[in-house]
C-alpha cells in the first residue's frame, strides 16, 4: 500500500502531500488529519457535497450510508446479476488502455474491486470509492493494490499522475459529474487515456427485456432476481436504492466529456442487436 502517492483533497489549486501518522494521514501544509481504517485512508474534503435530485438533498454522509450498507451484503449490485455485462464491459474499458505494462491505472468509483479480476497482474493498480466498504473489498481482489475512500470530485492524488483512467458505470452516480471530470483530467498524463461506461436512457427496462429473451425464462435467475431485489427492499425498503442515477443519452454524455476537454476516440453501444443497448463505453483522450 503506496500510502506516499496520497495528497491533501481539500478545494485548492495546488495540491500538497501527506505524511503518514500514527493512524493517519496529514497534510504537509493544512495540518488536516485524515483517519486510516484497517490500513484504507479515508480521503474526504472537509467542505461537504451534496447532490439535488428529484426535489431531494443527499449529502455525502447519506449516500456513503447507502453504499457501505449495499457492499456490505454481497450481491446486490446490478453487475452481480450479469457476469457478462461485468466482463464485457470492463475487459472493453481496460483494452482502450491497451498496452497496459507497467501503466498506473486508476479505478474511480471501484465498488468492490470487480475491475482486478481482468486487469493484467503487471499494471500498477489504483482505486478509490466513496464507500470505505466498497474500498476495503476491492483491496482484497489485489494485494499490491493501493485503495482509498475518496470521492471523483476531490481526487488525492497528483496532477498528470495517471496514464489510465477508468470510470465503470460511476460518472451518473457522481454529486458533481463535470467537476468529477476536470478532476480526471488534472490527474491524466497529457494523452492519458479515460475509458467510461455510461447508461443508456432506461437501461433497467432494457436489460431486463434481454434477459428474459436470452436466458428464455431460466427459473434459477429469476429466482436471483427476486431474491436481490427482496434483500433491497429490506435493507433500503424499495428495488432500486442509488440515490444519484442519471439517465443521458448518446450525445449528451459525449458532449459532456467533451466540454471538459478530452477527444473521443471511440463510442460503442452494447450489447449488438438482435437485443438492445443497454450502455454505453467511451474511450476518451486527454489533449
Amino acid at each position: 500500500m503506496d500510502y506516499g502517492v496520497f495528497v491533501c483533497p481539500e478545494p485548492g489549486k495546488t495540491r500538497h502531500h501527506l505524511r503518514l501518522g500514527d493512524g493517519y494521514l496529514e497534510c504537509v501544509v493544512c495540518q488536516k488529519q485524515y483517519p486510516i481504517r484497517n490500513t484504507v485512508p479515508l480521503l474526504f474534503p472537509s467542505n461537504g457535497l451534496t447532490a439535488t435530485i428529484n426535489g431531494r438533498q443527499y449529502s455525502l454522509e447519506e449516500v456513503q450510508d447507502i453504499y457501505d450498507r449495499a457492499y456490505d451484503h454481497d450481491g446486490l449490485m446490478g453487475t452481480d446479476l450479469d457476469g457478462t455485462y461485468d466482463q464485457v464491459t470492463k475487459s472493453t474499458l481496460l483494452n482502450f488502455g491497451q498496452p497496459l505494462a507497467s501503466k498506473r491505472v486508476l479505478d474511480l468509483g471501484t465498488g468492490v474491486g470487480n475491475l482486478w479480476r481482468y486487469a493484467p497482474e503487471d499494471v500498477i493498480g489504483y482505486a478509490i470509492d466513496l464507500s470505505y466498504v466498497g474500498a476495503a473489498k476491492a483491496r482484497q481482489q489485489r494485494g499490491n493494490l493501493t485503495v482509498a475512500a475518496a470521492v471523483g470530485e476531490y481526487l488525492p492524488f497528483p496532477d498528470r499522475f495517471f496514464d489510465l483512467v477508468i470510470a465503470a458505470d460511476t460518472i451518473e452516480h457522481t454529486f458533481k459529474p463535470e467537476k468529477t471530470l476536470a478532476e480526471i483530467k488534472r490527474v491524466l498524463k497529457p494523452g492519458g487515456v479515460f475509458s467510461l461506461s455510461v447508461p443508456v436512457p432506461d437501461s433497467l427496462r432494457k436489460w431486463g427485456w434481454n434477459q428474459l429473451v436470452s436466458r428464455h425464462f431460466d427459473p434459477r435467475f429469476l429466482f436471483r432476481l427476486i431474491y436481490i431485489l427482496l434483500k433491497r427492499v429490506l435493507l433500503f425498503g424499495k428495488t432500486t436504492f442509488q440515490p444519484i442515477d442519471r439517465d443521458l443519452n448518446d450525445r449528451q454524455w459525449i458532449e459532456l466529456v467533451k466540454s471538459v476537454g478530452f477527444e473521443i476516440k471511440e463510442a460503442i453501444e452494447w450489447p449488438e442487436a438482435p437485443q438492445s443497448p443497454i450502455v454505453y463505453l467511451l474511450h476518451t483522450e486527454r489533449a
